[in-house]
């Protein structure tokens, strides 16, 4: 077989063998896409309803009160995009899980507490843990086809202003922050597939 053939043969079955793996790859990052759209949809559905219903105003709006506890939001444009794809869905991994566990406390709250408590937000609100928990499933496997390592959950503390709220008004209150900073957070997570999309097709 000449030199020239067997760079042919070459090329030919790197084209065949390469591209497949990252095509996987990128169609589990759209299929992610779509799902992370569909959960910012429930969870801006769900801040709406929680606002009119709890709040009693559907344009209540606090951009001041933070819960600590809360995964922080601020990442710089340039930071967020020099990032490893694997700490990209490492770090999403982990603080979907941290939200999971904070609309898990308010959730109970809400089935406990008064019967004029809307049993529609507690549904909603089970909804998108459902969906949460399967993103966080799908991030994952994502990890594991790039061989990297599987995160532990962040061993975060839930606050006691959370756990055993003092007042019914400031009870409301965390429950509006955990969404507002849900609905901010899946933002991110569907910048971060929309990246991750476009670099795996390419």
């Amino acid at each position: 077989m000449s030199c020239t053939w067997r760079v042919l043969l070459s090329l030919c079955l790197l084209s065949m063998a390469c591209p497949e793996p990252l095509q996987q790859q990128g169609e589990t990052f759209a299929t992610s896409l779509r799902f992370s759209r569909k959960i910012l949809t429930r969870v801006r559905n769900l801040l709406f309803q929680y606002k009119e219903q709890l709040m009693g105003d559907s344009q209540f709006e606090d951009r001041l009160t933070m819960l600590r506890s809360l995964p922080v939001l601020g990442v710089g444009y340039s930071q967020w995009r020099s990032m490893e794809d694997k700490d990209r869905l490492t770090a999403a991994a982990q603080d979907l899980k941290v939200f999971w566990d904070h609309l898990d406390v308010k959730r109970i709250q809400l089935k406990e507490e008064s019967k004029r408590q809307s049993s529609t937000v507690v549904t909603a609100m089970q909804n998108i843990q459902m969906d949460l928990r399967d993103l966080i499933a799908q991030v994952h496997s994502q990890l594991q086809a790039m061989n990297a390592t599987v995160p532990a959950p962040r061993e975060e503390e839930i606050p006691s202003s959370l756990m055993v709220p003092t007042l019914e008004w400031h009870s409301k209150l965390m429950g509006y922050i955990i969404l507002r900073d849900l609905d901010r957070y899946m933002n991110k997570v569907v910048r971060d597939y929309i990246l991750l999309k476009v670099k795996y097709r390419e």
